[in-house]
């Protein structure tokens, strides 16, 4: 049997992507579970696709897309950010869905586990 061993490296810099695409009243939500993590990100990248602009308020990074009838601009939303991510040379990116709920942990938590 082969040992295994874990290689551990500390996750400092942390980056979040949230796609969005007109659902101003989940993203709202969305910022008050982030803005209430026990860790916080080194920095939130928006990307913004939908008919009507949304106005981050806790300082994120948005990028607006041009609105698209396209089936796939959930990848093309995430591949805008993850380039946007990718260039601040993060230990870790985590994806934060618009209309999901976030325990005050989630963030701490996922460092830890990436660690």
């Amino acid at each position: 049997m082969r040992d295994v061993r874990r290689v551990t490296r500390p996750v400092d810099r942390v980056v979040l992507i949230t796609p969005t695409r007109d659902r101003p009243g989940a993203f709202r939500l969305c910022e008050r579970w982030m803005a209430r993590q026990t860790r916080r990100a080194c920095e939130w990248v928006v990307v913004d696709d939908g008919d009507v602009p949304i106005t981050p308020t806790l300082g994120q990074i948005y990028q607006r897309m041009e609105p698209s009838k396209d089936t796939c601009t959930l990848q093309r939303n995430l591949i805008a950010g993850l380039e946007v991510a990718g260039a601040m040379r993060p230990d870790a990116i985590l994806n934060i869905e618009d209309d999901d709920w976030y325990s005050p942990r989630y963030v701490e938590l996922m460092a830890e586990e990436l660690t």
